[in-house]
């Protein structure tokens, strides 16, 4: 499938579709049925869900939107929302212990990733460098007494 053929993806768009279609209990339009009426609950299984692809959704939504910066809003507009929904139920005494571990393993993921990004950017440094100093492809050939061209990707 030609890249231009796969369509972007928008955590934010999926967090709240999945809390949407989650939540438990209907709410009344009428003032006096909502102040008797229990909150509705929401189903932190989905939650939990949504955390755990948190990682894998920052991958798609600056690979498949034609502009990263787009992609990496659109994350952390969903990151933010799960995030929210984390305090709200904190605040109300609803916080699952099983959602605080996700919550847990889905910000070492985030570490993790954020690190490999580090690390790849020390990497590009270090090419940089050396194809200042002089490096490349020519030299590389030559000092290995090849004369055809080959293409290497730095």
């Amino acid at each position: 499938m030609p890249a231009d053929d796969i369509p972007s993806t928008d955590f934010s768009r999926f967090v709240l579709n999945a809390i949407k279609s989650s939540s438990t209990g209907e709410r009344s339009n009428s003032t006096e049925e909502r102040v008797t009426q229990p909150k509705p609950k929401l189903d932190q299984e989905t939650l939990r869900t949504a955390l755990a692809l948190a990682s894998s959704f920052l991958v798609t939504d600056t690979a498949t939107n034609s502009d990263p910066h787009v992609g990496s809003d659109t994350w952390f507009v969903g990151l933010n929302q799960l995030i929210d929904l984390l305090v709200a139920l904190h605040a109300r005494d609803e916080l699952e212990i099983e959602t605080v571990n996700a919550a847990s393993k889905a910000c070492s993921g985030e570490q993790l990733f954020r690190h490999s990004l580090t690390v790849l950017e020390k990497i590009w440094q270090s090419v940089g460098q050396w194809r200042a100093r002089g490096g490349g492809s020519k030299n590389a050939e030559r000092a290995l007494g090849r004369s055809e061209s080959r293409y290497v990707a730095l």
